[in-house]
């Protein structure tokens, strides 16, 4: 089985397994006036460490002091915070976000929100966020018809595209090992060469940007001269 095929099926059975979970892991909070069903922070953890052990989270920015930058939504009222959640290797952008007045440990909230909001676009709890979404267009407008998305139309908008992930495809995976076989580097040396190459951990290929994907590429093809 293929690098990329492990990894997609590793995906699958994530989401799988996690798009709805299991009632008693459901928690309900109440979000205006409607009630929302809600997988919390820890059980989003639990179910990310089940699938990768090695799962990690990294801030979009850093401020003057290498902290998770925190900003502020056009309205001033909520504190927000963007990160990329890796799972098998594969990078996804989410966002976190909470009210300003009021709150006592803003870094936790936003990191729980952030990692639950990342996961969700992974298939964790998919099906809850469709729900609640759907709940808020009702209490918007109570008692008058609603411009409403289907829960599948939920589910397709948050699932993002390989290309919105900004990781390369399985064709331009392809093209590594090709030119990797071209230089004559064996598959047991090919992790560490690209890790040498781009000075970082390379969970597998699939987990490369299009721009360490060219960087790699060239020097593949540079070792092969």
């Amino acid at each position: 089985m293929s690098e990329t095929t492990t990894t997609s099926q590793a995906l699958k059975d994530l989401r799988t397994k996690w798009i709805d979970p299991p009632v008693d892991l459901v928690q309900t909070i109440k979000q205006g006036s409607f009630n929302a069903d809600y997988f919390g922070h820890a059980e989003t953890t639990d179910a990310l460490l089940q699938s990768d052990i090695q799962w990690n989270w990294e801030p979009l920015a850093r401020d003057e002091n290498g902290a998770p930058l925190i900003t502020e939504d056009p309205s001033g009222k909520m504190f927000v915070l963007w990160i990329t959640l890796t799972i098998h290797g594969v990078s996804r952008i989410g966002v976190g976000s909470c009210k300003k007045a009021g709150k006592d440990d803003v870094a936790k909230e936003l990191v729980g929100d952030a990692i639950r909001n990342a996961a969700m676009r992974f298939g964790v709890a998919l099906n809850l966020w469709a729900k609640s979404e759907l709940k808020a267009a009702d209490a918007a407008t109570p008692g008058e018809p609603v411009a409403r998305k289907s829960p599948e139309a939920v589910v397709k908008a948050v699932i993002p595209d390989a290309v919105e992930d900004n990781t390369i495809t399985d064709t331009e995976v392809k093209s590594l090992q090709t030119a990797y076989t071209k230089a004559g580097i064996p598959d047991a040396e090919r992790k560490k060469f690209a890790e040498g190459v781009l000075t970082r951990l390379v969970p597998t290929h699939k987990s490369l940007s299009h721009d360490e994907y060219v960087q790699l590429k060239k020097a593949i093809e540079a070792a092969a001269k």
